[in-house]
């Protein structure tokens, strides 16, 4: 998974050799709240 924020400046990539039994929208999804949590509030 390959995300860019550009207003941000943030760029996020989420790589596994797990294959398909990785959730990696799970963890991406998790990354971008810790990434955000601040503008959040």
């Amino acid at each position: 998974m390959y995300i860019r924020y550009l207003d941000e400046d943030v760029v996020i990539v989420v790589t596994t050799n797990a294959g398909r039994a990785g959730n990696v929208r799970e963890v991406q999804a998790e990354i971008i709240d810790l990434v955000f949590k601040d503008k959040q509030e």
